[in-house]
């Protein structure tokens, strides 16, 4: 599932997976419209910088997180982390953004640069190849991954992984029947809406009782700077 303003208890069930692993300074690395940073706010982080390089959701973004502790930064991620570089940065949060990055094993590299010793990644990303459709091509990304090949990348990039699960495992079908089969370009409000309400909540249970499932939309992992 990619971000929504109608997406707000599968924001929460994503930010509860993250929660023990976020310290007092955070980098939230794309923002989008401010989804995500709200929570993080709302967890009592003593000061947040947000990274966004959309021009279009600036505006947007800047009327929600705009007060301290939240630290607005324009720019994309290679422009911006060299500001950062004397900040102690104790958590990072990468959320549906690291499939948009050309270089990510890079990217994986600098975010550990930028952490402070035994700092986390709080990452998540969408799972599974061969489930790219349409919608991946809309929203941009550059690629779906499995968990080998994530591991691979934080391995190199000098990361330890604490865990590394699926998420959403009824989300394969849904995006497997709205970008493989009916080839749509964009999401349908009304049944979003529906999914968050009432779909969310049984399989957040669902999946916290069965733990992680054996595939999933997506793939949810915490690693720690070697």
């Amino acid at each position: 599932m990619g971000w929504c303003p109608k997406c707000f208890k599968y924001y929460q069930w994503l930010f509860k997976e993250f929660d023990e692993f976020l310290g007092p300074t955070i980098l939230e690395v794309g923002a989008g419209m401010g989804n995500f940073s709200t929570l993080l706010l709302n967890s009592g982080v003593k000061r947040l910088f947000i990274l966004e390089p959309s021009d279009n959701l600036l505006s947007r973004l800047r009327s929600r997180v705009s007060s301290p502790p939240a630290v607005m930064i324009h720019g994309t991620f290679e422009e911006s982390w060299r500001s950062l570089s004397r900040e102690k940065i104790d958590t990072i949060v990468c959320v549906n953004v690291l499939e948009h990055m050309d270089d990510d094993l890079g990217v994986l590299k600098t975010m550990n640069r930028m952490l402070s010793p035994g700092g986390a990644l709080c990452l998540f990303v969408p799972a599974l190849p061969w489930l790219y459709g349409t919608l991946d091509h809309v929203f941009g990304h550059r690629r779906r991954y499995m968990k080998s090949g994530l591991a691979l990348r934080l391995k190199a990039a000098n990361f330890e992984i604490v865990t590394m699960k699926y998420f959403n495992s009824v989300g394969i079908l849904t995006w497997f029947l709205m970008g493989k089969v009916l080839r749509l370009t964009q999401w349908k409000a009304g049944s979003v809406k529906l999914f968050d309400r009432w779909v969310v909540p049984m399989l957040k249970r669902f999946e916290r009782t069965v733990g992680s499932p054996p595939m999933g939309q997506s793939l949810i992992c915490i690693a720690k700077k070697s």
